[in-house]
């Protein structure tokens, strides 16, 4: 066989991939693996097409013939790249040859390490130990070579994985090499390509930390194979330092909060709580102005980021990025006091994934001692942390930022998994709802007071103070980014926070309680708890929560804000939607089929601002069947394939309704353009899927058109003009959002002011707001008429009560004070 080029065998790769997961019988996968024994492999074609990665996988298949062939194929490269490299004029150093077949024929980011077995069995010469002192290894010193792909940028990442390695080691430069090498491909597997900045940033972090005097243990470790190099790349900075250099910096934290939480007492915090710069920490090395500036802002931001004071929380259990059924799946825990407590339950609530079937945990009905236990665990940590100056629980926010990004893909795992969506859209969940944490650091310049000087010697000042404790009920289809418009805006303007999560998807929620507490925030000030209804009534009547914020649907929303309010509660709540798009003649055409195609059915049209009512204006009555052209061609799939534009919906029960809903439409005489009943994606037979539908000619009084479907269903009306677009969709009870598609500035105008609902977008399919505005939806898609809003400086005031102060002190009762040199921090 002729050698295969690059994309060959990445395509060879992918349909071993598909039919593999897809569990395809093992004479297909036979049938695949056959051609690969018929060429001679290279290290850089190993390398850049990963077919290694692929066919390792097959090593642990059931089918003793297929992991047979798949290990013969794997021994066979070995060999071919040790055969060729004896050709070569100039041959890589002992053991990188062993390197490159590990790091090409295994799974990086899931197989350990390799052992040095690895290396025994390599000519003596690869034992030999360096010549260079310790203190002064590099990867030049030591002669070797690291050069493994074609590309300058891994190269050198290569070259510094191994002098952060070799520094103050005694061990052999093959070894320290295949270490390196392993490092660099889990990191490349992690954050994509070598032109990605994540990528970058995270060899040179690792470096950096790898290089302190105080990391031998770490630089041990990672070479031993104790922590292998998947986990390394995925360690966040705190795991990363030694215990010698963690104690040092929990002492001098513990000491700074001390400081913080007494501020209120002192006339100023000394200067000296700001962390250091220490620039021998970094190997001595000149740091550039931005890597100054940068360690600098870590180690101020970790001034009150403390957790030396705390009990730390367990890990939350990891998460799979696939399906499989998960051989013992652990039930979810609450988040009490920073600790994760299993609860005594005696009923517990099943959670499955949607796009299997397949149990992943179960969910406890809280028990009345338990959700009371939050709320005393709130009420005890209110007065303090009200107390705790603004800078200090801005410096947490800061550290909690930082820590939501380092787990970006961890929360959305969790999403993909148990609520179906796609890694991108899950990735994009965690996101909206960061931007709030990201808006709400900017407290000091969002919840300033007022002061006057009313009258001679009397002024009158009026400023904003925390509620108390507040509490959170989430829906299941944005299971980060609905928390996250609570627990930072809460927090950071100094109220306690018990939250619900849904009962569905609990996940994500548990992991940010998790980095909270690695963030600083002290036990008390979150706390989670689980359960459904019961929960629910619990929150709404317990006197000591001041105010309560609610996303779901319409019959639940309508019953938490009446029997909230009647307890004397705040409440916020937001409903149902029936978000309408008018589609005008004169608009960018494609522009606006493509945006209508991905709002409907994006995320399944499990969205409350998901574009799920089309009026077609005059001439574009007939450009339903394009919109299908479009919806035919995203692809459905178990949400982590690459290429995945929807998931499944969130329970077999959802999938029902759904599907009755385009069952009513068909019998009440609308046309169905594209039907998604019945559509099932390879390999994944049990899951809850509806595909893309659309429905044409509905009208007004139909079912389809009166319900809310929260599925990938895209109901269209047709009108004459522009007037009847507008008296349609002000007609409809609801107001959260609506968008027009025009290429008219003065119909866009009109359009925004005659139109009714809350959120509207010109051009835009969903008009959700950034979080430095705020979630303005009206109509019966809010509760109370839309008075409390989320986020933005109305979800500032939401959380804070107004207070009023008027004083006087007469002018010849000043005294002096003692002069104060140090720097006013106002802290």
């Amino acid at each position: 066989m002729a050698t295969p080029t690059t994309a060959q065998l990445h395509d060879a790769g992918k349909q071993i991939s598909k039919a593999h997961e897809s569990g395809d019988p093992p004479s297909t996968l036979l049938q695949l693996l056959a051609p690969l024994t018929k060429f001679t492999a290279t290290e850089d074609l190993l390398r850049r097409s990963r077919i290694g990665i692929e066919v390792n996988k097959l090593r642990q298949n059931k089918d003793p013939k297929v992991a047979q062939q798949a290990s013969h194929l794997i021994n066979k490269w070995k060999t071919d790249v040790k055969g060729n490299s004896k050709h070569k004029t100039s041959s890589p150093a002992p053991g990188a040859r062993a390197a490159a077949l590990n790091g090409a024929g295994r799974d990086a980011t899931s197989s350990p390490a390799p052992k040095a077995e690895g290396v025994k069995k390599e000519p003596a010469a690869a034992a030999q130990t360096s010549k260079v002192p310790p203190d002064q290894r590099d990867f030049k010193k030591d002669e070797v070579d690291t050069k493994l792909t074609s590309d300058a940028a891994r190269n050198g990442c290569i070259g510094l994985m191994y002098n952060g390695l070799a520094y103050m080691s005694s061990a052999p430069p093959t070894e320290v090499l295949i270490i390196a090498r392993s490092v660099e491909l889990a990191a490349y597997e992690l954050y994509g390509q070598e032109t990605s900045v994540p990528y970058k940033q995270k060899m040179r972090s690792l470096f950096q930390n790898l290089k302190m005097k105080t990391s031998a243990e770490l630089r041990k470790n990672v070479l031993v194979g104790r922590i292998d190099p998947a986990k390394f790349v995925s360690m966040s900075s705190d795991e990363l330092k030694s215990e010698e250099k963690r104690a040092e910096d929990e002492a001098l934290e513990k000491e700074n909060m001390s400081k913080a939480m007494t501020a209120q007492e002192e006339k100023a915090i000394s200067t000296t709580c700001v962390y250091p710069l220490r620039v021998d920490e970094n190997g001595g090395k000149d740091l550039s102005f931005v890597e100054r500036i940068v360690i600098y802002a870590t180690a101020v931001r970790r001034l009150h980021a403390t957790t030396s004071h705390l009990q730390q929380a367990a890990a939350v259990a990891p998460y799979p990025m696939n399906h499989e059924q998960i051989s013992k799946p652990a039930d979810t825990q609450a988040f009490l006091d920073n600790k994760l407590v299993s609860s005594q339950a005696t009923q517990w609530i099943d959670l499955h994934d949607p796009a299997t079937n397949n149990l992943v945990t179960r969910v406890p009905q809280q028990t009345d001692a338990e959700m009371t236990a939050a709320v005393d665990s709130a009420e005890k940590a209110f007065p303090a942390w009200k107390a705790t100056s603004l800078l200090a629980r801005q410096q947490i926010m800061f550290k909690y930022v930082a820590l939501i990004r380092e787990n970006w893909d961890r929360l959305a795992a969790s999403i993909t998994l148990e609520q179906g969506k796609t890694f991108a859209d899950a990735r994009g969940d965690v996101l909206r709802g960061l931007q709030v944490a990201e808006t709400a650091c900017g407290i000091t310049t969002q919840i300033q007071g007022e002061v006057l000087e009313v009258a001679k010697d009397m002024e009158t000042r009026s400023y904003r103070e925390p509620l108390g404790i507040v509490a959170a009920i989430c829906p299941f289809n944005f299971p980060a980014m609905i928390p996250l418009w609570t627990i930072p805006v809460a927090t950071i303007t100094g109220n306690t926070c018990i939250i619900k999560p849904s009962e569905r998807d609990p996940g994500a929620t548990m992991i940010l309680a998790e980095l909270a507490e690695k963030a600083g925030f002290p036990p008390g000030v979150i706390n989670i708890i689980h359960g459904s209804a019961k929960t629910v009534d619990f929150i709404l009547d317990e006197p000591r929560i001041k105010a309560i914020s609610f996303v779901g649907s319409n019959k639940a929303g309508e019953y938490i804000y009446n029997r909230a309010s009647a307890n004397g509660k705040r409440v916020q709540a937001n409903l149902g939607a029936k978000n309408h798009a008018a589609v005008l003649p004169d608009c960018n055409k494609n522009h606006a089929l493509n945006a209508i195609a991905g709002a409907a059915f994006g995320a399944a049209g499990q969205r409350c601002m998901a574009l799920s009512t089309l009026v077609l204006v005059g001439e574009t009555k007939d450009w339903a069947p394009e919109i299908a052209e479009r919806a035919k061609a995203l692809k459905m799939n178990g949400g982590f394939e690459e290429g995945t534009d929807l998931g499944p919906v969130i329970s077999p029960q959802a999938r029902d309704r759904i599907v009755s809903l385009i069952d009513s439409a068909e019998k009440e005489g609308a046309t169905i353009v594209l039907d998604g009943r019945g559509q099932k994606p390879e390999g994944y037979p049990n899951g809850n899927w509806v595909g893309p539908t659309i429905i044409a000619n509905v009208t007004k009084d139909m079912t389809c058109y009166k319900e809310e479907i929260f599925g990938p269903v895209l109901v269209c009306l047709n009108v004459p003009t522009f007037e009847d677009a507008v008296s349609l969709i002000n007609a409809n009870e609801y107001g959260n959002g609506v968008a027009v598609f025009t290429s008219s500035g003065a119909t866009a105008q009109r359009f925004q002011k005659e139109i009714e609902a809350g959120q509207v977008g010109i051009n835009v399919p969903i008009p959700v707001p950034l979080p430095m505005f705020s979630f303005t939806g009206n109509k019966k898609s809010v509760a109370g008429g839309g008075a409390n809003t989320f986020y933005g400086k109305p979800g500032m005031m939401f959380y804070t009560q107004q207070k009023t102060v008027t004083s006087f002190w007469a002018a010849g009762d000043a005294t002096g004070t003692k002069a104060q040199a140090n720097m006013p921090t106002q802290s």
